[in-house]
């Protein structure tokens, strides 16, 4: 439960919510009583990093894991 311990200030403890995760870098809080969901994306990119043969290279002109935010209604 690392990643709760990291983002814990950030909620009111008196608030009821459940965490889930997607993969390694995706935390969802969700606050059923508020119908709020929040979603942290901890990849500090928006373009798609992929493994070459010289090692790990950004495609400026990928967003594949936008897949993961485009029907979010704000992103920050």
């Amino acid at each position: 439960m690392a990643v709760f311990d990291m983002y814990a200030p950030l909620f009111c403890s008196q608030v009821s919510y459940t965490m889930t995760t997607e993969g390694t870098t995706i935390s969802t809080f969700t606050f059923q009583e508020y119908g709020v969901e929040i979603k942290f994306d901890r990849n500090p990119y928006l373009v798609d990093i992929v493994s070459e043969k010289i090692g790990s290279v950004m495609k400026l002109d990928s967003i594949n894991d936008g897949k993961n935010w485009h029907r979010d209604c704000l992103m920050l």
